[in-house]
């Protein structure tokens, strides 16, 4: 983890610790859907269901390289549930971001193939 930077693109798989705190992209399941578990940062085990951003993909495909947007996230908080951002898009929309999108840092990917996320902490 020392070595991310904000902004980069990061692939991980099935039972890989998330290095750094990542809006998810794009994900193995068809709907988007990944889950985590959070058991270091809250003692929960118990699974989180956590979603990608919709309203990026061109014709239901998203392709990680021709990810070219700029990124407005609110600012970091020690409220771990709390997660506020925006894609505003060349249309004039904008796509929202909710703690949905994100994953945190030190939680553990599990059931899902992959994800791949970009860095905003």
């Amino acid at each position: 983890w020392k070595d991310v930077r904000v902004g980069d693109i990061m692939h991980l798989s099935c039972n890989e610790i998330i290095p750094a705190d990542l809006v998810v992209l794009n994900s193995s399941d068809e709907y988007g859907i990944c889950f985590i578990e959070s058991s270091n940062l809250d003692g929960e085990s118990n699974l989180k269901q956590r979603q990608s951003v919709k309203g990026l993909a061109v014709d239901d495909k998203f392709e990680v390289k021709k990810f070219d947007y700029m990124m407005e996230i609110g600012a970091p908080s020690t409220k771990i549930y709390h997660f506020t951002g925006s894609i505003p898009l060349q249309s004039g929309e904008r796509v929202p971001l909710t703690k949905d999108n994100l994953l945190l840092r030190d939680c553990t990917l599990r059931n899902t193939d992959y994800i791949e996320g970009i860095v905003v902490y």
